[in-house]
C-alpha cells in the first residue's frame, strides 16, 4: 500500500480513529523507518499506545513498534501473549533481542528486520512461529515447548556462504 509514500521523514504517527486498523494499513506503516512513537488517543477501544509502541487494547497483542524507535533496551511486557505479522519490520536498531516466555505466538513478528543478528524465545514460551524471513541472523534459539512453525517459516537463504547457528532445546 502507498498510504505513507513519500513520508519517510514522519517520526510521530497519532492514530485518532476509533476503529480496527487494516492490516494494510500496519503494513504500510513498515516504510515508516523514521517513525519513533504511534500515539493513540484515550478513547481508543481497539488499541492502546505504550511508549510510543501500538498494542491491542487489552495490552495481549503487540502489533507494531515503530522502525526508527531505539528497541536497544527496551523488553516485551509481562502482558503480551501475540506478535503480529511484522510488528518489528525494519527495526534496524533490534540487533540482538530476546522473546519473553510470556509470549505464546509470534506471527511473524521479525520478518524483515535488517540488522537482526541474534534472536532467543525464552523457555516456556512461544509455542507458533510464523514466517521468519531474515539475511542477517546468525543466532536462532528456539525453545522447549515449540509446537508448530508456519509452512516455509525460516527462509534465512541470501545465497551467502555464512555460517548460522540454530539451538532446539
Amino acid at each position: 500500500t502507498k498510504a505513507f509514500n513519500n513520508c519517510s521523514a514522519l517520526t510521530t504517527l497519532n492514530l485518532n480513529v476509533n476503529s480496527e486498523l487494516s492490516s494494510a494499513l500496519t503494513t504500510a506503516m513498515n516504510n515508516l523507518t523514521a517513525l519513533t512513537a504511534i500515539n493513540v488517543t484515550n478513547t481508543n477501544n481497539y488499541y492502546t499506545s505504550v511508549d510510543g509502541i501500538l498494542y491491542s487494547a487489552d495490552m495481549k497483542t503487540l502489533v507494531k513498534a515503530p522502525a526508527g524507535k531505539d528497541l536497544s533496551s527496551w523488553t516485551i511486557p509481562s502482558s503480551v501473549t501475540t506478535l503480529v505479522n511484522k510488528s518489528f519490520a525494519y527495526c534496524s536498531g533490534l540487533t540482538d533481542f530476546t522473546v519473553p516466555s510470556t509470549v505464546k505466538r509470534d506471527e511473524g513478528a521479525f520478518f524483515e528486520n535488517p540488522n537482526l543478528t541474534r534472536l532467543v524465545y525464552a523457555d516456556g514460551g512461544v509455542q507458533y512461529i510464523g514466517l521468519f524471513v531474515s539475511e542477517t541472523i546468525e543466532e536462532l534459539i528456539l525453545p522447549e515447548g515449540l509446537t508448530d512453525v508456519a509452512d516455509m517459516a525460516f527462509y534465512i537463504g541470501s545465497g551467502k556462504d555464512i555460517t548460522r547457528t540454530f539451538y532446539v532445546k
